[in-house]
C-alpha cells in the first residue's frame, strides 16, 4: 500500500502544526484529488452537493466547511462513494472528533476497505482519545505532536513508548514523532 490509499493520523494540540503537516504530506504524495473536510475553515464549499460536483469536474483540491456534524459525516460518505481506482480520492478529516467520534458501520467499512476503492484518508485531531478507537486503529502511520492531556499521552505511549510520549507535553509547534518510523 502507499500513502495515497492508506489511513494516516496526525495528533497534536491546538496550534501544534497538524494542518501544515497534513498539507505538506498531501503535496509530497502528489495525490490526484483531495477533499479537505474542515468544520472551522473560513473558505470552502458549504454543501455536500457542491463537493460531489467538484469531485466530478476533477477539481484537484476541494475544501468543505460546515460546523454541522451530519454534514461533515455526509461529506465523508460522498467522497468515499465517489472514489474508485480510476479516480482515487484522498480525504483529509480535520477536527475529526467532531464527526469521527462514533464508529458507525458505514465509517468502519470506509476505514477498513476504502483502499479497495482507491480512497486514502487522514485524520487530524487535537484529542486522539476523542476519535473512535475502531477508526483510530486503522492508521497505518501516525504522527504525534504536542499533547498535554494525560489520557492522550497514555494513548501515545502505547504506540511510541512511555519515554517518547513524555516528551510530547513540551514539544515545539511542528515537531512530530512518526510511528512507525
Amino acid at each position: 500500500m502507499t500513502f495515497a490509499s492508506d489511513v494516516t493520523a496526525i495528533y497534536a494540540g491546538r496550534n501544534g502544526g497538524k494542518t501544515y503537516l497534513s498539507r505538506k504530506l498531501v503535496k509530497a504524495a502528489k495525490v490526484p484529488q483531495v477533499v479537505f473536510i474542515d468544520p472551522v475553515a473560513r473558505d470552502g464549499l458549504s454543501s455536500v452537493q457542491a463537493v460531489l460536483a467538484a469531485i466530478e469536474t476533477g477539481e484537484r483540491q476541494i475544501v468543505f466547511r460546515s460546523a454541522e456534524r451530519a454534514e461533515c459525516y455526509k461529506a465523508v460518505m460522498v467522497a468515499a462513494l465517489a472514489s474508485n481506482r480510476a479516480r482515487p480520492l484522498y480525504l483529509v478529516c480535520d477536527e475529526a472528533p467532531l464527526y469521527l467520534d462514533r464508529a458507525t458501520d458505514a465509517l468502519k467499512k470506509i476505514m477498513y476497505q476504502g483502499r479497495h476503492r482507491g480512497l486514502g484518508m487522514m485524520i487530524l485531531a487535537q484529542r486522539p482519545t476523542a476519535v473512535a478507537a475502531a477508526l483510530r486503529s486503522q492508521a497505518a502511520q501516525t504522527y504525534w505532536g504536542r499533547l498535554t492531556d494525560h489520557n492522550d499521552v497514555a494513548l501515545a505511549a502505547q504506540a511510541i513508548g512511555p519515554a517518547r510520549a513524555r516528551t510530547l507535553s513540551t514539544a515545539q509547534t511542528g515537531h512530530f514523532i512518526r510511528h512507525p518510523e
